[in-house]
């Protein structure tokens, strides 16, 4: 588990995700033409014929074998696509959760109209289920992935380093469906403070630094907190 820098959840997330772009483009080179610019999107398959798009970018479509040339993953084929919000539960063990306590969190991912399990998703960066977990104070961060089993239930640990009011951002494919991002809350034992409370946002766009990789944010205008700006 590790801690992230103060910003907004929700920018945290959408950052989380455009990073992971990012660094895998950057070391995608060769998909391009040397210079650094990508080959453009595979043509799409003529009419009739099975399609096949990128989890991540639904908007690249090609044939079977393609590869998307934004993030490099191979494309999948694209079932009639249920466009409804899937719905989400979860349960945790113990139910009550407490700091620096381990528990097991299930969720189980339903079909919005017949509420049937599912239990098939589409790999999405080579794992099935992201989860991500932000204090709501912006201090703690934690990506996560959970462990599918027969049944369709979803399975992983989580432990938080202090009381307080949690977000559980879940990111994943089912098949047949849409790209899904769902929210959940949980509050800890122990935690008196507001449920409402914001974070203290300041700003932070130097440039960040994994493995080789370097990544830059470059914005029209400064990076203001909540405070400042007036608005998210």
């Amino acid at each position: 588990m590790s801690q992230g820098n103060p910003v907004s959840w929700r920018i945290a997330v959408s950052l989380c995700r455009a990073v992971i772009v990012l660094i895998v483009a950057a070391t995608a080179v060769g998909a391009g033409d040397g210079t650094g610019f990508q080959r453009p999107p595979p043509p799409p398959p003529p009419s009739g014929e099975p399609v096949y798009w990128c989890p991540m970018h639904p908007d690249i479509r090609g044939r079977d074998g393609d590869k998307c040339p934004v993030c490099g993953m191979a494309l999948v084929r694209a079932e009639a696509a249920n466009y409804r919000a899937y719905l989400l539960d979860f349960e945790t063990v113990p139910h009550v959760l407490r700091a620096h306590q381990k528990a097991r969190v299930r969720f189980y991912v339903r079909e919005p109209r017949t509420h049937a399990i599912v239990r098939r998703f589409e790999l999405v960066h080579e794992r099935v289920f992201h989860l991500f977990v932000v204090s709501q104070d912006l201090e703690y961060f934690v990506h996560i992935h959970p462990t599918l089993h027969p049944d369709g239930s979803l399975e992983v640990d989580v432990e938080v380093p202090r009381p307080g009011v949690y977000q559980m951002i879940a990111d994943f494919l089912p098949a047949g469906g849409a790209p899904q991002l769902v929210q959940k809350s949980f509050v800890t034992a122990g935690y008196a403070g507001s449920l409402l409370a914001m974070a203290h946002l300041a700003p932070d766009d130097a440039d960040k630094v994994v493995g080789d990789t370097r990544v830059k944010l470059i914005m029209p205008e400064p990076l203001r907190g909540p405070r400042a700006a007036g608005h998210l």
